[in-house]
């Protein structure tokens, strides 16, 4: 009867699947998550190199994202730089020279004007102004970094809240925007105030780039007073950040 794995064994099995190609990246960190607060002091002394500082990390990256005060980007890149050292290998370097980080930024490239997928009552907006507006949003998206599956859910989302709010009073549209943002404040905590200046920028930027965004938000600023909007936005801001470093 074969033994089962210790914790540090686990892990760097799991490893070598995600090398050979045989573990996709969800069940690696699945493995990570589990096993690295798993690891204790009858694994052996290589194996546990690091583990007791790791295994805290990881348990603290844990909680932060639960609580949403990290976000799934970040998290990932944390957990695929944390898995070395709970066996003592060397870190992937940081950059394109490490796999998963080449991973995300294929994931979060800049998509074409064209490839963003719009939802519309009609198949495709039905008056000349609403096809400008069209033009504008893709082009400003496109110029400012967001990728594709992230395009159509937040014209999704100023949607919904433009049905919403449409007809509402100022005060309403006010009390809104207000649990917006204290919702916001839950959800981001002490980064609260870096993270939504990083997501006014990316909007003015947007605004900046075609007039037919600068309009839309000048007129009607609470349309993107959204939760998932602000979460994927500063996802873009994020990425571009941390590229730029």
């Amino acid at each position: 009867m074969n033994e089962p794995l210790t914790p540090a064994a686990e892990i760097s099995a799991a490893r070598q699947a995600r090398i050979d190609g045989t573990m996709n990246e969800r069940d690696f960190h699945a493995v990570m998550e589990r096993a690295g607060t798993q690891l204790n002091p009858g694994d052996s002394a290589s194996d546990l190199k690091n583990a007791g500082m790791t295994a805290e990390v990881i348990h603290q990256l844990k909680h932060q994202r639960i609580a949403g005060a990290i976000s799934e980007l970040e998290y990932h890149r944390q957990m695929a730089q944390l898995g070395p050292l709970m066996t003592g290998e060397a870190v992937p370097p940081q950059g394109n020279a490490d796999p998963f980080e080449r991973q995300i930024d294929e994931v979060m490239a800049s998509a074409k004007p064209e490839d963003y997928h719009f939802s519309y009552a009609t198949g495709s907006p039905s008056t000349p102004e609403a096809l400008a507006l069209d033009t504008d949003i893709r082009s400003a998206m496109s110029e400012t970094g967001i990728p594709k599956q992230l395009g159509g859910p937040i014209v999704d989302a100023v949607k919904q809240v433009a049905l919403h709010l449409e007809q509402a009073t100022p005060a309403a549209r006010d009390v809104h925007v207000e649990a917006f943002q204290s919702e916001m404040r839950k959800q981001w905590g002490a980064d609260f105030d870096s993270r939504r200046d990083a997501v006014s920028a990316l909007v003015a930027e947007m605004a900046e780039k075609r007039p037919g965004v600068a309009e839309l938000i000048d007129s009607a600023p609470w349309l993107i007073a959204d939760v998932r909007v602000a979460n994927y936005l500063w996802t873009v801001a994020e990425h571009r950040a941390r590229r730029r470093t």
